[in-house]
């Protein structure tokens, strides 16, 4: 739970990064960035990812583990950029009102738990499937 609390603000800056990358700063973030917690989702799910991960590699030799956290960060980093980017787009997308072709969205408009909590879980998952084929293979 540590891990969550002092990576929230690094994630928010990098998510609000891709926003304005994927759309060609097309997005303009206005309002004051303020935040005391993040979600309940948000904690929760990434307790949960770290504590399922163990689950899964608690017999796996330190090299294995190792590969596998390292595929699991790869995964998750993947993951954000790409449910950040289709997000952005949607939201360029959507807008109708927009001056310019600029959205303008306020800093917590962006729902960045939902956005964490799910690249957290799917890469989860697919390094799962991922560990127990390479496990079904060597058998």
């Amino acid at each position: 739970m540590a891990i969550a609390y002092l990576s929230y603000s690094f994630f928010r800056e990098q998510i609000q990064h891709v926003y304005r990358w994927a759309t060609f700063d097309r997005i303009d973030f206005i309002g004051k960035n303020f935040y005391i917690f993040a979600d309940k989702f948000y904690y929760i799910s990434v307790g949960i990812t770290f504590a399922l991960f163990s689950v899964v590699n608690r017999k796996n030799t330190a090299k294995k583990i190792v590969k596998n956290t390292i595929l699991l960060i790869l995964l998750f980093a993947v993951l954000v950029f790409g449910i950040s980017a289709l997000n952005a787009n949607a939201e360029i997308t959507a807008c109708t009102t927009c001056g310019n072709g600029i959205r303008i969205l306020h800093w917590n408009a962006v729902n960045y738990e939902l956005i964490l909590g799910l690249s957290a879980f799917l890469s989860l998952i697919f390094n799962g499937i991922f560990t127990i084929g390479n496990r079904k293979s060597i058998v």
